[in-house]
């Protein structure tokens, strides 16, 4: 096996483990951004948790307040706990679009990066492609034949 055939060998053994490689990788990233929206979302669900159980305390300390001052069922109250309602659900779909939005844009760069990683090995097969044709190839006269005395040299002026 000449020298060519030989480098033509270790380009397409390099070649197939760095698509593996980075088949492998991609595979990694996937998991990994998967079990990230996992572990948000369960901050997420307790963070929702912790605001609901905030609300249900300050709507009980202003009933309290209400029936202590002898405003119960006053508009007063109800205006509180409406506004308390408010800001909870408010602040709860606020948190739910940060996540979606970082989903999102998560999975977004999770494309770009298969996108790389795809041009990456179209590159890698294009020059593996390459170095066997330039392996099987005849290779080109570099010196020119060697001229004899005696012998005239066509297209060559003397």
């Amino acid at each position: 096996m000449g020298l060519s055939a030989a480098a033509l060998v270790v380009t397409t053994v390099g070649a197939a483990t760095s698509y593996e490689q980075q088949k492998d990788a991609a595979h990694a990233s996937k998991k990994a951004r998967k079990a990230s929206r996992g572990a948000e979302a369960a901050k997420e669900a307790q963070n929702t948790r912790k605001r609901i159980r905030e609300e249900r305390i300050k709507r009980a300390q202003i009933l309290a307040a209400s029936s202590n001052s002898g405003a119960s069922g006053s508009s007063s109250e109800a205006g509180s706990i409406s506004a308390l309602s408010t800001l909870t659900a408010s602040q709860t779909a606020f948190a739910g679009s940060q996540g979606a939005s970082a989903d999102y844009i998560s999975g977004k760069l999770q494309d770009a990066s298969d996108a790389n990683r795809r041009a990456t090995n179209t590159l890698a097969s294009t020059q593996l492609v390459s170095s066997g044709i330039n392996a099987f190839s005849k290779p080109a006269r570099t010196t020119p034949a060697p001229v004899e005395e005696g012998v005239p040299q066509i297209g060559l002026n003397p």
